[in-house]
């Protein structure tokens, strides 16, 4: 299909690991679905501020199928962006910066720990007028469709950005990042824990810390909306950020709070939902 007058294009692919030549249909397509919605709803958050679930023809920013290619099971697709306004901001944008957030919005669904965003990338996602919460919430059912064959046959799929005749990866979905798609419990009981805060998002109130003793870092948020939480409490937390930002690993302060565990089926902690800061 010719490229129409104010038409602009994110190249991407979509690659599964198998060496079978065939996927199940009904999984793939589903899959091929969720990825196309997935990349189309990122770039309406960015592009126009609000997140078009249902799309049709007339949609400005929308999917399309594109010509195969050999080696590997997978397809080529790309999301038309139509209209001169819309198409120069995705320039202005740049292609590559929306695939970084396309990844951190991923990431931030499967309460991973996404790569430091470029500068103009962390400029874009701070300056969104729609806010994260209800981006994750759009995400989450066409993040689903995207882990189907995944889920179903244990096969790894790869998001690619195609660009200058190469293909770079966004985000490599598995069988084990299906299983952060499933339904999570809040445990009950509040905890102290000693924590150093690696990353906090001030408008949300969502970041990740790690926990004294621990080698990775887990998601965080508060126990209730940012609105209701104290300034007392939010400053404590910026506050040893800010501390922490200068300083290497080993000479990180270290903050206890208070908080519940949101876990999997196997009681891996995903996320702690601080409920409070503990004053020695």
């Amino acid at each position: 299909m010719s490229q129409q007058p104010h038409e602009n294009k994110l190249q991407l692919s979509l690659v599964i690991n198998t060496s079978e030549h065939s996927i199940d249909m009904h999984h793939g397509t589903t899959m091929f679905s969720g990825a196309a919605d997935l990349a189309a709803r990122v770039t309406d958050a960015i592009l126009k501020g609000e997140v078009t679930e249902s799309r049709v023809t007339s949609n400005p920013i929308r999917g399309e199928l594109e010509t195969n290619f050999n080696s590997s099971y997978g397809q080529n697709f790309s999301i038309v962006v139509r209209g001169e306004e819309l198409s120069s901001k995705l320039n202005d944008v740049g292609k590559s910066t929306l695939c970084e957030i396309i990844n951190f919005f991923i990431m931030e669904s499967l309460f991973l720990d996404a790569s430091d965003l470029s500068d103009r990338a962390h400029q874009i996602v701070e300056g969104l007028s729609i806010s994260h919460d209800d981006i994750l919430t759009a995400l989450r059912h066409p993040l689903k469709n995207l882990h189907k064959i995944s889920e179903a046959y244990g096969y790894s799929v790869k998001l690619n950005h195609r660009i200058a005749g190469e293909e770079r990866e966004i985000v490599t979905l598995t069988e084990e990042t299906a299983g952060r798609l499933k339904p999570m419990k809040s445990e009950d009981t509040e905890i102290e824990y000693e924590v150093a805060i690696s990353r906090y998002n001030r408008l949300t109130g969502n970041g990740r810390l790690i926990i004294n003793g621990d080698t990775e870092t887990v998601a965080f948020g508060y126990s209730s909306s940012i609105k209701l939480v104290r300034s007392a409490m939010k400053k404590a937390i910026a506050g040893n950020l800010n501390v922490n930002a200068d300083l290497d690993e080993m000479h990180w302060q270290y903050m206890k709070i208070t908080a519940k565990k949101l876990v999997l089926r196997n009681n891996v902690i995903v996320k702690l939902l601080v409920i409070g800061i503990v004053n020695d």
